[in-house]
């Protein structure tokens, strides 16, 4: 008996793929009468029906569908009834379907989400309203809607396809983009939409890390690349701009600065290779049509997109704007974290790097010296030893820090790690400066 029931079972799977004809096939296995031990069996086979004509464009939907909603009355299966004349409605005039769905995303939205299909097949005519509650349905479960958009997208009349492409781009994922890009080209005249798969692909772009304090590495997603692995120049371009502000320069301060010796000429063709191979770090497979643009330029201006590539420095530098003139020691202890030396030492010999890191470590050393400074005057001598430790950490070389440690151990008894620290400061000064360190007593 249960056997008997799979074409309905497969019809009903048919219509939600929208395999219409398919679906018409199976419902005509099916014979009155057979399946009397089965409640409200034969009301779903009518249902069926009038979506698989829905569906196809039949004109008989209407009429189908209205005697599926009778049907349902007559048993009382209040939600099928309320399917039924959703199909009845979408059958009937694009005013109707509109208002119809509305009103059932405020009483009962499960209808919305359970006829998605048939709502997707005349989404191109539905007016604003309706076309609201579609999105926000698709924002609620985009797994319900994502084939169907799909589907509507790749074939159809180009209102449908507009439409549907509209809330793809929405709710749409990162495999999407190719498919709205075609159709962003397909569409003319009234129906044109240029931008469609931009935003989709910006929001779902893998977002590009760089760590440039050190050595500097990439991560682009979860795929990793050490700078050594890369092209130098590309590498040189990528810093640069994390180094300016906003990080963005002018074509002649990039020249400037990456290609000083070289002719004018020359320079810009190295310019245009270097931004050739900096995409494709980026982007293996970059097409300019489907990037979310990463790297970008026009006839005066290159600049990274903030909101897709940042670093670690670009980061320290918005916490050195945010910390006020008596920042809270947790709030400088956060940037001693983050803080992890100077910038990009791939180019330690390169001027414009040169600058750029020595600026940054002077911030970072001016607003931990103070805090160091304030946290010793009010007697938190904790919070000072930390500090110390942390610049330490990044700049072992700061000889007065390290008298500021050793003296912070002595005034809170740690008398052993006090001497162990002077030696070290001692051995410091004999080795890398020639001269001796006053007496420990003395600090």
């Amino acid at each position: 008996a249960e056997r008997a029931c799979l074409p309905l079972f497969r019809a009903e799977a048919l219509n939600r793929v929208a395999r219409s004809a398919e679906a018409a096939t199976e419902l005509g296995q099916i014979r009155p009468g057979t399946h009397s031990g089965y409640p409200g069996f034969y009301l779903r086979v009518e249902l069926a029906r009038a979506t698989s004509a829905l569906l196809a464009g039949d004109p008989a939907a209407g009429g189908l569908a209205r005697d599926a909603g009778i049907w349902a009355d007559r048993q009382g299966a209040v939600g099928i009834g309320r399917v039924a004349r959703l199909l009845e409605a979408l059958a009937d005039s694009p005013r109707r379907a509109s208002d119809a769905i509305v009103a059932l995303w405020s009483v009962e939205p499960g209808i919305v989400f359970a006829s998605a299909e048939a709502i997707l097949s005349r989404l191109g005519s539905l007016d604003e309203a309706a076309g609201a509650v579609i999105l926000d349905a698709a924002r609620s479960r985009p797994s319900r809607w994502l084939a169907g958009l799909r589907r509507s997208t790749a074939a159809g009349e180009a209102p449908g396809r507009r439409a549907a492409g509209q809330v793809l781009d929405v709710v749409g994922e990162h495999s999407d983009v190719p498919l709205l890009r075609s159709l962003s080209r397909e569409l003319k005249g009234q129906y044109r939409a240029p931008t469609l798969g931009r935003d989709l692909a910006r929001r779902t772009a893998d977002r590009v890390w760089v760590e440039d304090q050190g050595r500097v590495m990439i991560r682009i997603g979860d795929r990793s690349l050490a700078g050594a692995e890369t092209r130098r120049k590309p590498l040189a371009l990528l810093c640069y701009l994390l180094s300016r502000p906003g990080l963005s320069a002018t074509r002649d301060q990039v020249l400037d600065s990456l290609w000083p010796d070289n002719d004018p000429d020359q320079a810009v063709n190295s310019l245009h290779q270097t931004m050739y191979f900096l995409r494709r770090i980026i982007e293996p497979g970059y097409s300019d049509d489907l990037s979310p643009g990463y790297v970008r330029q026009d006839s005066e201006v290159l600049w990274l997109d903030p909101e897709l590539i940042s670093s670690r420095s670009v980061r320290c530098k918005e916490m050195f704007r945010m910390l006020g003139a008596d920042p809270p020691i947790d709030e400088v202890l956060r940037l001693a974290r983050e803080y992890r030396g100077r910038f990009a030492l791939d180019f330690a010999y390169e001027d414009w790097a040169s600058a750029h890191r020595e600026s940054l470590h002077a911030q970072y050393l001016e607003v931990m010296e103070r805090a160091i400074a304030s946290s010793t005057a009010g007697g938190r001598f904790a919070d000072s030893m930390e500090l110390a430790r942390a610049v330490l950490e990044t700049d072992p070389s700061l000889d007065q820090i390290e008298a500021s440690l050793v003296k912070m151990y002595r005034l809170l008894g740690a008398h052993a790690a006090a001497a162990e620290q002077y030696r070290h400061y001692a051995t410091a000064l004999r080795e890398d400066l020639g001269i001796e360190a006053p007496p420990l007593d003395g600090l």
